[in-house]
């Protein structure tokens, strides 16, 4: 019976730390952006790569609150196969904020980015950012 009631414990102390902040999943050219959090937080992408004759297409499906997304040059160092890349974040090229169902297309000139996220508000929802073909 103790042995149960300390299962049962730990289960309810995980499941109060279940909520995350900021969840990415990227494939390909995609990333899925889920936002559960209150006014302020930030956070960084992994670094993806827009190539020539391409755009990026956000789409907001946001049920509270903004995201502002900065768009920051990245330099890739990959010379180890065994280690993840490093990756030094440089100067903002461009900034964007959704809300609600927002749909916003950009150009940025062909390079290694991350996104850097702040919320304004309360935000949740989900944003995705797909590179596609012009």
């Amino acid at each position: 019976m103790k042995k149960l009631l300390v299962i049962l414990l730990a289960l309810v102390m995980l499941a109060g730390c279940g909520s995350a902040k900021f969840s990415f999943t990227t494939s390909s050219d995609n990333t899925r952006i889920e936002v559960n959090t209150g006014d302020g937080e930030t956070a960084e992408t992994p670094y993806f790569y827009v190539g020539n004759n391409r755009e990026v297409v956000i789409e907001a499906d946001l049920n509270s609150g903004q995201l502002e997304i900065d768009f920051a040059e990245a330099t890739v160092f990959d010379s180890d196969p065994d280690a993840q890349p490093e990756v030094i974040v440089g100067i903002i090229v461009k900034s964007v904020t959704v809300s609600g169902n927002d749909k916003v297309t950009i150009e940025l000139p062909q390079s290694y980015y991350v996104m850097e996220l702040k919320t304004v508000g309360v935000t949740k929802g989900t944003v995705k950012v797909n590179v596609v073909k012009k």
